[in-house]
């Protein structure tokens, strides 16, 4: 069980603050996270619980500004609109500024990011009909979307270059459903299109057998004309007999998807579920039947590839999985023994993986969850192989050191 905390003294900015999250523990009763607020309900702080603390600050030095200071250790300004909405104008960060402008609706008119480089954006009734990055340089692109006027559905996208001139197109088509039925990538310059098409299980298949309801997807036709590329889904027409009896181990039920064939005629088939519906039982194209276990919290404990022998598992191979309450995985056991065991600090980031021979693969984070130092160490304890990193403030990886002191640097541009 997960605890959620609210209003906790020393986190609330006030006692009326009853709604204002403080803190989460996890299911090992590990607080993970903790939360502080000013008088007037802004966050001021945000605590991971690791080791080290991943910990994130805010001021407001303003009433239309926030600093927050990262676990990076660098520093991004934000200005705020006035008003009702509090959009965001302006982001600064060790990379550069960023802005941001809005039309009288509150709609996004164009962006200006660290390298300088607009997009602007264009509406009409309720949606977005023109994205227009690199605005005003000879790399500008222009991408224009039409959509249905009653179902809001995109029916074609276009794309121009700075000319003006169009460079790619692709249209949509719907059934009488609004259920989507081809999509097309058309040539601009030849009129060559590549389609895609969906069809679907319609009331005249019902009355047929040939699937059990109205709107099932039941083939996908590739783009290919030289050659045959249909992917078919056949589901099953009724429950299982014992699902009325039993249902929580209902191993199937009508609509469920049953066999997959591609475009070889190779088909993979789900013979049974579990009473929540995930696969329990799948038979590959080859006839090779893995089966899949779960606990109640519907993770797989088990993935086991069946051999010949029917009678026993001694030819099958079995994968078990084991995790920790709070959803992480702890243990791998392998068919052939080998194992792997994971291990967390309080604020669930990954710092150890171990085998059953005594080796480790151990990481070094910092306060913001990045990893400095990852070695390989054998039983023995000698390290085999080490691992350095180094970020900057915007948590960007700057450089990456070998055994043997080779360095391997990186450089961003602005934009990252």
């Amino acid at each position: 069980m997960r605890f959620y905390y609210y209003n906790e003294t020393g986190l609330a900015g006030a006692t009326d603050q009853k709604h204002l999250l403080t803190g989460i523990v996890n299911e090992l009763t590990q607080r993970i996270a903790s939360f502080s607020y000013d008088a007037r309900g802004r966050v001021t702080e945000s605590r991971m619980h690791g080791s080290p603390e991943e910990v994130t600050q805010v001021s407001y030095p303003t009433e239309d500004a926030a600093s927050v200071q990262t676990a990076s250790n660098g520093t991004d300004g934000y200005v705020i609109q006035s008003g009702t909405y509090r959009r965001i104008l302006s982001r600064t960060d060790g990379a550069g500024s960023r802005s941001y402008t809005y039309g009288t609706d509150g709609r996004l008119q164009s962006t200006l990011d660290a390298r300088g480089v607009e997009t602007r954006y264009e509406y009409a009734g309720a949606y977005r009909t023109a994205t227009i990055e690199g605005y005003g340089t000879p790399e500008q692109r222009r991408t224009e979307i039409n959509r249905d006027p009653v179902s809001g559905r995109i029916l074609q996208q276009r794309v121009f270059d700075a000319s003006g001139t169009l460079r790619a197109k692709r249209v949509w088509t719907y059934n009488a459903r609004n259920q989507l039925a081809t999509v097309s990538r058309i040539d601009p310059v030849t009129l060559a299109s590549r389609t895609v098409t969906y069809t679907y299980c319609e009331s005249a298949d019902v009355t047929a057998g040939t699937c059990p309801t109205v709107g099932l997807l039941t083939a996908v036709d590739g783009p290919r004309t030289d050659m045959q590329d249909v992917v078919t889904y056949t589901y099953r027409m009724a429950d299982e007999p014992t699902c009325a009896t039993a249902p929580t181990t209902c191993p199937w039920r009508k609509g469920d998807l049953w066999k997959t064939t591609n475009k070889l005629n190779q088909v993979v088939e789900i013979a049974s579920r579990d009473g929540a519906g995930r696969p329990k039982s799948i038979i590959d194209a080859t006839g090779v039947t893995t089966d899949l276990e779960y606990n109640v919290r519907g993770w797989a404990t088990a993935r086991k590839v069946r051999g010949t022998n029917g009678a026993s598992e001694s030819d099958d191979r079995i994968t078990r999985f084991w995790y920790y309450s709070f959803g992480a995985i702890w243990h791998v056991l392998q068919s052939d023994g080998m194992d792997a065991v994971f291990y967390y600090d309080s604020a669930e980031r990954l710092t150890e993986v171990g085998d059953n021979r005594g080796n480790w693969i151990r990481y070094t984070l910092n306060a913001a969850g990045d990893r400095t130092t990852e070695n390989v160490v054998d039983n023995s304890g000698t390290i085999r192989q080490t691992l350095s990193r180094t970020y900057d403030t915007l948590g960007r990886l700057q450089s990456q050191v070998d055994a043997y002191n080779h360095a391997t640097t990186f450089e961003y541009d602005a934009e990252g």
